[in-house]
């Protein structure tokens, strides 16, 4: 998984489960909501948290395979926190 901002920085992190391995930082609780969706982010419900108004875009993205099945997903957000407030841990690195 990874995220590219316009403004220039990325990152991106391995991420296995069953059993949760990789370098994302948190990589049980990463499975867990990854597990929660069925493996598809886009399943994923917003935090009730506020985020500014400020544009600055960041693009997530997610690949690779959940038990057996291809995920390719990607997302264009606002800004980092609206990236985080929907996708909580998964881009927690």
């Amino acid at each position: 998984m990874s995220y590219l901002a316009e403004a220039g920085y990325a990152a991106a992190v391995k991420l296995r489960c069953d059993p949760a391995g990789g370098a994302h930082p948190k990589k049980v609780k990463a499975c867990r909501s990854l597990a929660a969706v069925g493996g598809d982010p886009s399943r994923l419900t917003p935090a009730p948290m506020m985020c500014t108004m400020e544009y600055a875009p960041v693009t997530a993205q997610v690949k690779g395979t959940w038990r057996g099945r291809p995920v390719n997903w990607s997302h264009k957000f606002g800004n980092r926190c609206d990236m985080h407030r929907t996708t909580g841990v998964l881009t927690a690195f």
